[in-house]
């Protein structure tokens, strides 16, 4: 499939300096990515952030750290020119079984105006009122519960825990600081882990990290990413059906076999 869609690929590097647009203030590339507006945008400021190489699953750390590098550059590029564009996030999905429109890697970089989008905004203003009401921060808190139960791992300044209330198979919480290597590295060996120990080749996403206003009034949040497979490359059926979308989340998978898979992730590739 790699070797089949490379020959007319728009995002490979014979083609993307005349397939693919530029922002207004141009594009950001290094040695291993690159930035193209997308022209299909959901919200004002919206790009996508590609790798160099074509297959979607054989990337280098080396190159991943590149790749968030770059999109952290054109984060900040954005809201200085934008300043009322604050809220980050990034999406990546893998595969096209996980949504990906593309099989080339790539990930989608935003900035919100006046809030975070759903998900993420639900998580920050719960960290808001927790503090409101017992004087303590949610997203250490609520990590100190996963340490108890023996769901979390450590590397540097970043932690990982296997969700205790997950919305799929094998979702991870990665915790950090925003542009921390550790971060960044912590999501690498988490998904190096479904790819090359658990041989689950489609996963999804998303990654927030703290505003960029310095002093906003709302309560902040730390950098933190939530990842998880998405089923079978070959599945015919979809891993969502009627009661994820309206009734509950349908977990099948032991979260501590996961968290196994993960400390051995980090231990070998750390």
């Amino acid at each position: 499939m790699s070797q089949e869609t490379e020959k007319n690929c728009d995002f490979c590097p014979k083609s993307y300096r005349t397939n693919t647009a530029e922002d207004v203030f141009g594009r950001i590339e290094s040695t291993h990515s690159y930035t193209a507006a997308n022209t299909f945008k959901y919200d004002g400021w919206h790009s996508l952030i590609m790798l160099k190489t074509h297959h979607p699953l054989n990337w280098s750390l080396e190159q991943i750290l590149d790749l968030f590098a770059t999109t952290i550059k054109w984060l900040d590029k954005v809201h200085s020119i934008d300043s009322q564009y604050i809220y980050p996030m990034i999406l990546w999905d893998v595969m096209t079984h996980s949504g990906a429109s593309q099989l080339h890697p790539h990930i989608h970089g935003s900035l919100g105006n006046d809030r975070y989008y759903g998900v993420v905004e639900n998580w920050r203003v719960a960290g808001e009122e927790y503090y409101r009401k017992h004087a303590s921060n949610y997203f250490t808190d609520i990590t100190e519960i996963h340490n108890a139960l023996g769901l979390s791992v450590t590397y540097g300044d970043a932690v990982a825990w296997a969700n205790i209330n997950s919305k799929k198979d094998t979702e991870m919480v990665i915790l950090g600081k925003a542009g921390n290597a550790d971060f960044i590295k912590l999501i690498y060996y988490v998904v190096r882990a479904y790819i090359d120990d658990m041989d689950l080749l489609c996963f999804s996403m998303a990654i927030a990290l703290p505003s960029l206003e310095n002093g906003q009034p709302k309560g902040d949040i730390p950098a933190m990413a939530r990842v998880a497979t998405r089923g079978s490359v070959s599945a015919i059926r979809s891993d969502v059906s009627s009661l994820e979308l309206y009734a509950g989340y349908n977990v099948s998978l032991d979260p501590y076999k996961v968290i196994a898979k993960i400390r051995a992730s980090v231990k070998k590739r750390g």
